[in-house]
C-alpha cells in the first residue's frame, strides 16, 4: 500500500499536477476572486439602477409629467 501511495505521489509530482495544499490554496484564491467579482457586479447593477431612475425622472420632467 505504501509503495502504491508513493508511486501515485511521484506520478503526481512528475506530471506537474498540483498537490492537495496547492489545490486548496488555488480554490481559496478563486473563491476570493469570485466574491470580488460578485461585489463588483452588484455595484454595477446598483449604479445602472440609479442611472436608469435618474434618466426616467429627467424624461418625466422634460415631458412635464
Amino acid at each position: 500500500m505504501d509503495e502504491d501511495a508513493a508511486a501515485i505521489d511521484r506520478f503526481i509530482r512528475e506530471a506537474g499536477i498540483a498537490g492537495v495544499d496547492e489545490l486548496r490554496a488555488r480554490r481559496m484564491e478563486l473563491v476570493r476572486q469570485l466574491a470580488a467579482a460578485e461585489d463588483e457586479l452588484r455595484a454595477t447593477r446598483d449604479e445602472v439602477a440609479a442611472l436608469t431612475s435618474a434618466e426616467q425622472e429627467r424624461r418625466a420632467e422634460l415631458l412635464g409629467v
